[in-house]
């Protein structure tokens, strides 16, 4: 699988436990970094976030391990209050967590491991509570 198969499949396993009301893509880059905050009341976008390598090993043929990181920002916005979107973010981190860690992006494919999460200040954007969660995916890769 690529890097791109397996940001498709995070983003099913992701858009297939969350609500219609809830925004779910490939993160907006580039000249469309703005479209990040284009949604209604809810957004979880994903990223493909770099690798981790380990060196060259010779068994049988070279190979190297890879650690491919994505990174899953999940973005609220709540026109009650800071609290109601404060709320809906962490509720919308825990089922984006459920749905990706332990699961698989195909078959016989090794588990994604969930390496951290925590909160994504943005002082420039009070309207928003933004969360962002990251997973890996240990490769191995022939060279």
């Amino acid at each position: 699988m690529t890097r791109l198969d397996v940001e498709n499949e995070i983003i099913k396993l992701i858009k297939a436990v969350v609500g219609d009301d809830v925004t779910v893509g490939p993160m907006p880059l580039g000249s469309k970094v703005d479209d990040i905050y284009r949604f209604k009341a809810a957004a979880v976008w994903v990223a493909y976030e770099g690798c981790s390598t380990k060196p060259n090993r010779t068994i049988g043929v070279l190979s190297q391990q890879e650690e491919w990181f994505w990174s899953v920002l999940v973005l609220s916005r709540n026109y009650r209050s800071a609290d109601a979107a404060h709320s809906d973010a962490l509720h919308l981190l825990e089922t984006v967590i459920g749905a990706v860690a332990g699961s698989r992006p195909g078959q016989g494919c090794p588990l994604f491991n969930k390496k951290r999460d925590g909160l994504v200040f943005r002082q420039d954007r009070v309207d928003v509570v933004a969360y962002e969660a990251v997973f890996s995916l240990q490769t191995y890769l022939r060279r």
